[in-house]
């Protein structure tokens, strides 16, 4: 089986890149396209944050109209490197689409209810805004030393999730947690994962929500395998899934966290893994499912 994995992504592997590097020029010259935006600021009381980051799921597709929906483009110099990204954003059946300009240390998150979360780092400073896409006008939710990498809002509205990096030794410096309304400044919620050999260093971490919006999943990933830390908003305690054969994470509920596995061939498996405070039993779809 490793064998013909191996003839098969040397066969295929070439035109797979030349698609991907189509792909990212159509995309930034799309993004290019479109009429730049630079939003107000958002005027009112500080609950009117949590009344636009509820989380407002839309059950069938003509519930999305309305709704906000995002697409981040790589801007890209005449050498093919990375010098920016293009936010592009819009309302689903509604209004044109409008762009921002960003850093290449970049990232957008959501929508959560009526907003698009925005970090922004330029070299000194990371900033954390949110675009509220309906009323035009976005609000500044922090301005760090610390690189803000990853971000999320819980379903409630109530509180921001980030992941932060040292500026200097880019050291995982954990997940943090301010509340939306600006009443108090961040705290800490979650370290750095320990060092462990098995995953070599973090070059990724992802948030992901489980279905009742009650538990958050932080996903550290290493060159190969990826480790899970689960974490209850409210307390209680961390769940850690840390075998070195997941990969990158497809979503959590109950007490079952699904990822593929950790391969370096393609199409990989999706298992799903149980956990107390460590992994205890996982089950296995078929190979290329998804």
């Amino acid at each position: 089986m490793v064998g013909s994995r191996s003839r098969w992504l040397r066969w295929i592997g070439p035109g797979l890149v030349a698609l991907a590097a189509v792909g990212l020029v159509a995309s930034s010259t799309l993004g290019a396209a479109l009429r730049q935006w630079a939003p107000s600021a958002c005027v009112g009381p500080s609950g009117d944050r949590t009344v636009a980051a509820r989380d407002r799921a839309a059950a069938t597709l003509e519930d999305m109209r309305g709704s906000p929906w995002f697409r981040l483009d790589p801007v890209l110099d005449g050498m093919g490197s990375l010098i920016g990204q293009r936010l592009v954003i819009g309302i689903h059946g509604g209004q044109s689409p409008r762009t921002l300009d960003l850093s290449s240390e970049a990232f957008a998150a959501g929508p959560f209810g009526g907003i698009v979360l925005i970090g922004s780092d330029h070299g000194s400073t990371s900033r954390l805004r949110a675009v509220d896409v309906a009323r035009g006008c976005a609000w500044v939710f922090a301005d760090e030393a610390d690189v803000i990498r990853r971000a999320t809002i819980d379903a409630a509205g109530t509180a921001i999730y980030e992941m932060r990096v040292d500026r200097a030794t880019r050291a995982d410096l954990g997940v943090w947690r301010r509340p939306i309304d600006g009443m108090a400044a961040a705290r800490q919620v979650l370290g750095p994962p320990p060092a462990d050999s098995r995953f070599g260093r973090t070059f990724s971490t992802e948030f992901a929500w489980d279905l009742a919006g009650d538990r958050l999943a932080v996903q550290s990933c290493g060159e190969l395998a990826c480790r899970v830390r689960v974490i209850v908003p409210d307390g209680g305690e961390t769940v850690t899934l840390d075998s070195p054969d997941l990969g990158p994470i497809v979503g959590l509920t109950g007490d079952f966290v699904v990822t593929y596995e950790a391969c370096r061939g393609f199409p990989c498996p999706i298992v799903s893994t149980t956990g107390g405070t460590a992994a205890v039993g996982s089950s296995r779809a078929p190979r290329g499912s998804r």
